[in-house]
């Protein structure tokens, strides 16, 4: 149907398939304004998620080597959040099981799968058990469960669990990843397991693995473990007022006399001090000393000194021993701000 109009001109009345077609057509623009702006959206909380996540892996004190590997796990689950990987343990222990075996078939030596177990122990630790501290262990029953160890198997076997429970025979141990390689268990030849303990140190010990079932183990309660290197943490530097004083031999003090010294250098385990007295390398000593409107009170033991010939200026390197809870969460706090 046509119309007609002043000059003559017959205009075509448009059929509903003209004006569905026009709609369409100035529709289109608006479709892609609106991708745009979700896309953005969607692009900018991944941005904000991505930097919320690096920020508390950098105030968890991970390295920026282990910080590649939290990613490459992250890849690996295909979160579209990496937070969620802070969410269950479940999902790193799948990941780093899955991580393991592909260096497995990649061929990796066992020095490498070694050290990198080593690094996925610290993350672990850092990512669910940010405020456990570590003591140095007498045995391996002091063991926390849900502690991850590496074991070796044979030369070319380099496996990653976690300690889920014991009691006075036996280890409970639970291996990630793929096993299948793994052959039947060893009724007597001893498996060497490795500990690595933020905090504290590198522990390793032997024992027979009479019992598997799947990829739990059941684990000879070993009669010794060794204690290896000392983990290190860096310090921050500080100017913080203090007072120690001598702790006698059985735990109390021997006088009143609290001497003022100065806190120069400080991280979740130690301290080092700067003190016109000489202490005594057979004592504890009691640090006293007020941060973040909280009184600390640690038990410490000397493990270095360094003196100044100039003034008799001391500097002791002082680890702490026994150190409440709460004063344990607010000191790493104070540490983790500061770095």
């Amino acid at each position: 149907m046509e119309i007609p109009t002043a000059l003559g001109i017959q205009w075509r009345m448009a059929s509903a398939s003209d004006i569905m077609t026009l709609i369409g057509i100035l529709l289109i623009p608006v479709m892609i304004l609106i991708f745009i702006r979700l896309y953005n959206r969607y692009r900018s909380l991944k941005i904000h998620d991505s930097q919320l996540f690096l920020f508390r892996l950098k105030r968890l004190g991970l390295s920026n080597f282990q910080i590649k590997i939290v990613n490459n796990l992250i890849g690996i689950l295909r979160f579209s959040n990496p937070n969620m990987l802070l969410a269950k343990t479940d999902f790193f222990e799948s990941a780093a099981g899955r991580f393991m075996s592909h260096l497995q078939r990649s061929g990796e030596s066992d020095d490498s799968l070694t050290m990198i177990c080593r690094d996925l122990a610290i993350i672990y630790d850092k990512l669910y058990y940010p405020t456990r501290l570590r003591m140095p262990l007498r045995s391996v029953q002091d063991v926390d469960e849900n502690q991850l160890v590496c074991f070796t198997i044979s030369s070319d076997k380099v496996f990653l669990g976690k300690i889920t429970s014991f009691d006075s025979t036996s280890l409970y141990l639970k291996a990630f990843g793929n096993i299948a390689g793994l052959g039947a268990s060893p009724d007597a030849a001893p498996v060497t397991f490795h500990l690595f303990r933020p905090g504290d140190a590198e522990y390793t010990f032997s024992a027979p693995v009479p019992t598997r079932a799947g990829n739990q183990f059941i684990v000879d309660m070993p009669q010794e473990i060794l204690r290896g290197d000392e983990s290190r943490h860096p310090y921050i530097d500080v100017i913080i007022p203090a007072e120690i004083a001598r702790i006698g031999f059985a735990g109390a003090a021997e006088d009143e006399v609290k001497i003022n010294c100065t806190i120069y250098k400080i991280n979740e385990y130690e301290a080092v001090l700067r003190i016109t007295a000489q202490l005594d390398y057979n004592y504890k000593y009691a640090l006293e000393f007020n941060q973040l409107d909280f009184n600390f009170k640690i038990v410490s033991k000397i493990i270095s000194q360094k003196t100044v010939e100039e003034g008799g200026i001391f500097y002791y390197t002082l680890k702490f021993e026994e150190i409440s809870e709460g004063a344990g969460r607010v000191l790493k706090k104070y540490v983790y701000e500061h770095l």
